[in-house]
């Protein structure tokens, strides 16, 4: 690869003197004919030579961002991994079986490598493993799982890789410029490394896969790394890493900012990162348009922003869960503009999204107080910080073919759903006594006529259930407008699909089978 980037400038900078040769040739022949000149021969020249000039610079400068590139993917290579991952029992209706993405080794000491959420998902993990730029393949374990940021953090046995990997080095997102030049490595496990430059379209934007939860700090390169496998690093021309890819469309490709990850990097493997949550869902808004429509104070809106390509924004709360304190206070389209730890200082929001979520981060279990402003009108609330991670399960159970796990906040929030206890129905298998009709991605209410209020409640009921009764279940769908509640009546395969009960195992890096009835 190397050599055909050599030959590339070589090829380029030959045509480029070329031309240029052939060019002042033609300005000579010019200047010594007997016709009527409109320049001076010297001010033939002095153009031909500035035009050619310019044209062989940025021809050099192509060739040679080339090369540049090609020394980070030579320089980076053997720490970009190949990812397979086969899901066996998924979580939150998420797709099970095999899916495939790309890795990157951020502390080759510890054996940490992060990878795509949508390539990991949730769930019991039958078989996950990486494959290096040499073609050898190690099994990796699940040592972090963040509930809210789109990444996941894996471990091999450091034991097992004997060449030497590279150090990975962070830049902040918020650095980069809007068209500067960006590099996504990617390793597809049957076509090996692969390389895609890009540009950056929004150096700032904030995104979350299906729109759903609170967003992460991201970066848009408008569909310039198209093609990019998920969870592809994004180099800069100084071989810093500012983003994964996350996202891809033929409108936008989005990559969270890479501060999300080095964050946790403190932490693991040993040691869980802080994370804490509003319970709120948020977006961004363009200053203006907040002065303009949501009456937000002109006090907020900066006066040299005026003109610049990219104006500032603030935060504006979108979503809240219904049963959380939050939602009691704050309302959709207020304007996030400060928070404080009681009797603290205030420090202001503005648009920075990752300095809001690590603040809450660092004030789990207390309560703080956030300063909003109401169209117009500014209020203060005093509002708690929650665990992030009640988002995730740690415990879930099959039957007659269903996987069934607890209500979570996040589903609350997806759907608007007013309580906060539930069970929800993850995933069916066809063939089984629940798979014979779309009952996924439903919440239990009644069992046989028994309402369900707990996991517990739940499991009790089953345990007394015998082969081939039959019964019925009732379910509702919760979508954004309207609830629909339906009657499915069904007839039990125990035998076959009998009552397992798995629960979270850190040490393992997965759900375990705790309990078969």
């Amino acid at each position: 690869m190397s050599l055909h980037f050599d030959l590339l400038f070589l090829h380029d900078t030959l045509v480029a003197v070329n031309v240029f040769l052939k060019f002042v040739h033609n300005c000579k022949a010019y200047s010594s004919s007997t016709e009527k000149k409109t320049f001076p021969y010297k001010s033939a020249r002095f153009y031909a030579f500035a035009v050619l000039s310019i044209v062989f610079f940025f021809d050099c400068s192509y060739a040679s961002l080339h090369k540049k590139w090609n020394r980070i993917s030579h320089r980076y290579e053997p720490a970009i991994v190949a990812i397979e991952i086969d899901v066996l029992l998924p979580l939150f209706s998420e797709k099970p079986g095999l899916a495939r993405g790309t890795g990157l080794v951020i502390d080759a000491s510890k054996g940490l490598i992060v990878v795509n959420q949508q390539v990991s998902r949730f769930g019991k993990i039958s078989q996950a493993q990486a494959k290096f730029f040499n073609e050898q393949i190690v099994p990796i374990k699940l040592v972090y799982q963040d509930p809210w940021h789109d990444f996941a953090v894996f471990q091999y046995e450091v034991e097992l890789v004997s060449f030497s990997i590279p150090k990975i080095t962070f830049q902040d997102s918020r650095t980069i410029a809007e068209n500067q030049n960006i590099l996504a490595l990617s390793h597809d496990w049957n076509q090996g490394i692969s390389l895609v430059e890009g540009k950056v379209k929004n150096p700032f934007t904030v995104h979350a896969e299906n729109k759903i939860g609170r967003y992460s700090e991201s970066i848009d390169t408008g569909g310039s790394l198209s093609g990019a496998l998920l969870g592809s690093p994004i180099f800069t021309q100084k071989g810093k890493v500012i983003a994964f890819h996350c996202h891809d469309s033929n409108k936008e490709s989005i990559a969270i900012s890479s501060l999300y990850v080095r964050d946790v990097l403190t932490y693991l493997p040993h040691k869980t990162p802080p994370r804490g949550d509003m319970g709120i869902s948020l977006d961004i808004e363009n200053v203006f348009r907040a002065e303009e429509f949501y009456a937000l104070s002109p006090l907020y809106v900066p006066k040299d922003s005026i003109g610049k390509p990219t104006h500032p924004f603030v935060i504006k709360m979108t979503r809240c869960i219904s049963s959380q304190p939050t939602c009691q206070k704050l309302l959709p389209g207020d304007i996030l503009l400060a928070v404080r730890s009681l009797m603290g200082p205030w420090k202001n929001i503005g648009q920075q999204v990752y300095d809001f979520d690590r603040w809450m981060d660092q004030h789990v279990g207390q309560n703080i107080e956030i300063k909003i402003s109401r169209m117009g009108k500014e209020m203060v609330y005093s509002i708690p910080i929650v665990d992030a991670y009640k988002n995730i399960p740690k415990k879930f159970m099959t039957f007659a073919g269903a996987t069934f796990h607890e209500l979570t906040p996040t589903l609350q929030m997806i759907y608007d759903i007013k309580k906060s206890e539930g069970i929800y129905i993850s995933d069916t298998l066809q063939g089984s006594s629940f798979g014979n009709s779309t009952m996924y991605g439903k919440l239990l209410e009644k069992f046989s006529g028994l309402s369900i209020d707990s996991f517990d409640d739940l499991k009790s009921i089953f345990i007394q259930q015998k082969n081939h009764s039959k019964t019925y279940i009732e379910t509702i769908d919760y979508y954004y407008t309207s609830t629909v509640p339906s009657i499915q009546y069904i007839d039990l395969e125990i035998e076959r699909f009998p009552l397992t009960l798995y629960v979270w195992d850190s040490l393992q890096g997965n759900y375990i089978l705790k309990d078969k009835v």
